[in-house]
């Protein structure tokens, strides 16, 4: 129990991460705008 514990604990710590990675990037976007085009590209 206690392993999958720590499992679901590292799990969600690696959502945080994920999210806060992709609002650092929607900031980045509203910053710059000309940045818009380059994601369209990819």
């Amino acid at each position: 129990m206690d392993d999958k514990q720590e499992f679901n604990v590292s799990l969600s710590e690696q959502d945080i991460n994920l999210f806060e990675t992709d609002i650092q990037e929607v900031y980045d976007i509203f910053e710059n705008p000309i940045s818009l085009n380059s994601i369209s590209l990819i």
